[in-house]
C-alpha cells in the first residue's frame, strides 16, 4: 500500500527524507486525528538516496526506527565483496577509450614500518609533515614529496589530478577515529544497519517498495508521465497511487476482515 506518494521533479533525494515523513504523519492524521504519530511505531527502510547527515539526526532525534543505506553499505556486505571486479573492468575500458590514465592511489606507495617515510610509484621518498593530523573524523599520518622530486618526475600526470598547478604529490595514511570526535549520525546508523537485525530488516525493503512501482509502471503501463508542469505530474502519479491502492483493498482487504 503506498501511505504517502508525491511528484517533486527533481532528481536528487537526499532532501525529500523529511517532506516525505510530513506527508505520512498527514495521511494517516487525516485517518485517525486521535492516534499517536505512525512513525513511532513503524520500521522506516530506504536507499542510499535519502541519506544525509542531516536525515539521519532527524531519524534519530525523532526516534524514528529507521535503516537507511549509505554509499558504501554493500562494499562492507560479504555477499558484495566481488562487486567491484567488473567496475575495475568497466573503468579500465573506459580509461582506454578516453585515452586517460589512472591516477595511482595511497595503495601504490609503500610505507615504511615506523611510518617516517614512504615510497612513490617513481621511487621517490616523501616526508612526514603532519604526525598526529585529523582529517574528517578520523587521524591520519601526511607525507608530502619534495618539489624537486616531483616536478622533474615523469609520473606526474599519473600522480597529480592536476600537475598543470599542483608543485608535490601529498598522501595521508589513515591510522583510525579520532576517539574525541563525536559520533556522527552517519556513524551511527552504519553501526544500526550493519547489525545481524539491521541487514534482516533492510532486506525487506526491496520486496515492498519495489513492486510497487513495478505495479505503476509496467503492469498498469504509466512508463513516463504524459502531462506537463509540476501540478499536473503530481497529480497524475497520486491517480495512478490510488488506483494501485484500490487494486491492493479489492484482491487482499477481504482476507483480512
Amino acid at each position: 500500500m503506498i501511505v504517502g506518494a508525491a511528484a517533486f521533479g527533481e532528481a536528487q533525494e537526499n532532501h525529500l527524507l523529511q517532506p516525505m515523513l510530513e506527508e505520512v504523519r498527514e495521511n494517516f492524521n487525516a485517518i485517525d486525528k486521535k492516534k499517536e504519530d505512525i512513525l513511532k511505531d513503524t520500521k522506516l527502510t530506504a536507499d542510499a538516496g535519502f541519506h544525509s547527515e542531516a536525515n539521519m539526526q532527524v531519524l534519530f532525534e525523532e526516534q524514528i526506527d529507521g535503516y537507511v543505506a549509505d554509499t558504501q553499505f554493500r562494499k562492507r556486505d560479504e555477499r558484495f565483496k566481488e562487486q567491484d571486479r567488473y567496475k575495475e573492468k568497466s573503468r579500465k575500458q573506459r580509461a582506454k577509450r578516453s585515452g586517460k590514465t589512472k591516477l595511482f592511489s595511497v595503495n601504490d606507495f609503500v610505507f615504511d614500518d615506523k611510518k617516517r617515510y614512504c615510497i612513490c610509484p617513481a621511487g621517490k621518498r616523501l616526508y612526514r609533515n603532519g604526525g598526529n593530523v585529523v582529517i574528517g573524523r578520523y587521524r591520519a599520518i601526511k607525507f608530502r614529496g619534495a618539489k624537486t622530486n616531483c616536478l622533474a618526475c615523469h609520473m606526474r600526470p599519473r600522480c597529480l589530478k592536476h600537475p598543470d598547478r599542483t608543485q608535490a604529490r601529498q598522501v595521508a595514511y589513515f591510522t583510525g577515529r579520532d576517539k574525541s570526535a563525536k559520533e556522527s549520525f552517519t556513524q551511527k546508523m552504519k553501526r544500526k544497519i550493519d547489525s545481524e537485525l539491521g541487514k534482516f530488516i533492510y532486506r525487506q525493503r526491496i520486496g515492498t517498495v519495489e513492486p510497487v512501482f513495478a505495479n505503476i509502471c509496467s503492469t498498469k503501463g504509466m512508463n513516463r508521465f504524459t502531462l506537463r508542469g509540476k501540478p499536473k505530474v503530481n497529480g497524475q502519479w497520486l491517480l495512478y497511487s490510488i488506483v494501485h491502492n484500490i487494486e491492493k483493498i479489492a484482491n487482499f482487504a477481504p482476507s483480512f476482515a
